[in-house]
């Protein structure tokens, strides 16, 4: 891209071929703030090429950096991996054009934000927004915290991480706790995927990219259980991904693949004869997530194949993961919204294949080590998206992507469209009753306290 600046209100991007998806870019608003509207004048302490290099040395040492990693040191103490403002490295006084600027961070798990003066956004009335002044954002260690926090009394507000199975004790607390528990469709939903690049152990990666072997694995999903256990049956069985539940056609394939002999406790074996296992190492980022891998793992050995759960702590579990030492993978998926905006399939989805592979994905196929089998073919079929000439071709290459997403299963989404609920302090005013439960939080600075 090639950008001219025609004058302080203007300016122009021209490609050297044709990106469709740049529009869609653009109407990210977390991602496109970040990509245009970034203050020089700050960044440029961050960066070896302006900032004073005696200093800037000291800066970089003192920040655990090497000279030569100087880049990383600008994404992360300039701006955030994640955008302005971004909680974990950005420090205090970042210059945003967000509704709040994050003042203190007075503990590990606490961090204050007021109101930014300069926000352009006002009411019908001329009265600038938001109109809450400072908000206390705290991170709690354990999820199953959240919900003795609100019945308690302790929120205004809470999204993040409730399920369905909260709603009805959230519901019966509502007047004790002085808060409301409201209902919303959730825009994600809970999907795992294997790391297809798990190179510690070739012939466990050899396994599960075998499409036939991840097909049985998927046939042995008891969908209706997970709805109507984790979910009360406010959702629907899996669209994205065959839902049906077949354990002859399970048995069947594993059986074809040469997963037909087992081990004196009933669990299949490798074809090599030797042991087979999976490793499900996961991070409870919602309060679901346990009960969720227990009946995974149910359902996994009722066709002999042994799955070893474990929680553990999130910070772990992301060095786990870009050491490319876990084996499965598991968070919200945000398929739905790619039905809308195909940039979210490229940011959220292949990203999310496996560590190993990352490079490959972000230099197009130019760099890094390149994936074999189904999801090279998601790669490449999304490389032939994000270079769509016109809407038709991009429309096209979706459909395809799609289609291989349901033959491959490449990814497990067992059901999606399920309920969350939101909550509100009844000192909330203008709050969002009838829309996708992240809308809620999009639509938090125009709420007030009453």
């Amino acid at each position: 891209m090639k950008l001219d600046i025609i004058d302080d209100y203007t300016f122009k991007c021209t490609f050297e071929s044709p990106y469709m998806l740049f529009l869609w870019q653009l109407s990210l608003e977390w991602r496109s703030n970040t990509m245009f509207f970034i203050p020089s004048h700050y960044l440029k302490n961050f960066h070896i090429k302006y900032a004073d290099e005696a200093k800037y040395k000291a800066e970089l040492e003192k920040n655990g950096y090497a000279l030569e990693d100087w880049g990383k040191y600008f994404t992360a103490y300039g701006w955030g991996p994640n955008g302005p403002n971004e909680f974990v490295t950005a420090p205090i006084g970042c210059p945003v054009l967000t509704p709040y600027v994050i003042t203190e961070h007075p503990s590990v798990n606490v961090w204050i934000a007021e109101r930014n003066p300069y926000y352009h956004e006002v009411d019908a009335d001329g009265r600038q927004l938001p109109y809450i002044d400072t908000i206390r954002i705290e991170q709690v260690s354990d999820v199953s915290m959240l919900t003795m926090k609100a019945m308690a009394g302790e929120v205004d507000y809470l999204r993040e991480s409730l399920s369905t199975l909260d709603i009805p004790v959230l519901k019966d607390n509502e007047q004790n706790g002085n808060y409301r528990a409201i209902p919303l469709p959730q825009h994600s939903a809970v999907y795992f995927n294997f790391n297809f690049g798990y190179d510690t152990d070739p012939g466990w990666m050899e396994i599960i990219n075998k499409r036939e072997f991840r097909q049985a694995l998927n046939y042995a999903i008891d969908r209706k259980e997970i709805l109507s256990n984790l979910y009360l049956d406010q959702g629907k069985v899996s669209y994205h991904v065959p839902g049906e539940m077949d354990l002859d056609k399970a048995n069947a394939l594993l059986d074809q693949i040469g997963m037909n002999n087992r081990d004196a406790e009933g669990y299949r074996t490798r074809p090599d004869g030797k042991p087979f296992q999976i490793d499900f190492e996961y991070a409870k980022l919602g309060t679901e997530f346990s009960n969720f891998v227990e009946i995974i793992q149910q359902n996994w050995a009722d066709i002999g194949i042994r799955m070893i759960p474990k929680e553990i702590d999130r910070s772990l579990w992301t060095q786990k993961y870009n050491a490319n030492e876990i084996q499965v993978r598991m968070l919200w998926c945000d398929l739905p919204v790619c039905e809308g905006n195909p940039v979210m399939w490229d940011w959220s989805i292949p990203i999310r294949a496996s560590s190993k592979y990352l490079t490959y994905y972000n230099s197009s196929g130019q760099e890094g080590d390149k994936p074999t089998g189904d999801l090279l073919d998601i790669f490449e079929k999304t490389f032939e998206l994000k270079n769509a000439r016109n809407l038709e071709d991009l429309d096209k290459k979706w459909k395809e992507i799609k289609q291989l997403l349901y033959d491959s299963v490449i990814w497990y989404i067992p059901v999606e469209d399920v309920v969350a609920p939101v909550i509100y302090s009844n000192r909330m005013g203008n709050v969002v009753e009838d829309d996708y439960m992240i809308v809620s939080n999009m639509k938090l600075l125009y709420s007030y306290i009453k």
